[in-house]
């Protein structure tokens, strides 16, 4: 089982990236081929979810099973879709929310608590963890 950080994500290199759904799908491809994997079964959250179903409708030949977890690009079914539509095509509104976000760990633990099934695992650990990385340099360039 494998969990990628996604390049420009987490404590990966930060790559100017234009079109950034494509390139995910391409770098999905690039490491299943470097990982040396034919077929796998894919699982993604959010971007992730837009990821792993361009990377299936490429080539579905290489995909076992998909799940789609509240995925983007699903339009109106998916929950926060206008704000997350509105993140991703206007990129001052994205830098001013991860400013926004960056203040405080208290809004860092309630923008997880709306993605996680059980809010209950929104530790304070893992409050800290986001909460240093949102304040790095260009965080929000990859979303």
């Amino acid at each position: 089982m494998f969990a990628p950080d996604w390049p420009g994500y987490g404590q990966s290199d930060k790559p100017k990236v234009k079109d950034g759904t494509e390139y995910y799908v391409d770098f999905l491809g690039y490491l299943m081929d470097t990982l040396g994997l034919e077929k796998a079964s894919l699982v993604g959250i959010s971007m992730g979810g837009a990821i792993s179903l361009g990377f299936s409708l490429r080539w579905p030949q290489r995909v076992e099973k998909l799940v789609l977890v509240g995925s983007h690009g699903l339009g109106k079914e998916v929950p926060w879709w206008v704000m997350s539509y509105l993140l991703v095509r206007l990129p001052l509104l994205n830098k001013v929310a991860w400013a926004i976000l960056s203040l405080s760990r208290r809004m860092i633990g309630c923008s997880l608590r709306t993605v996680f099934y059980d809010p209950q695992a929104v530790t304070r650990s893992l409050v800290d963890e986001v909460y240093q990385l949102a304040k790095k340099p260009e965080v929000g360039q990859a979303w």
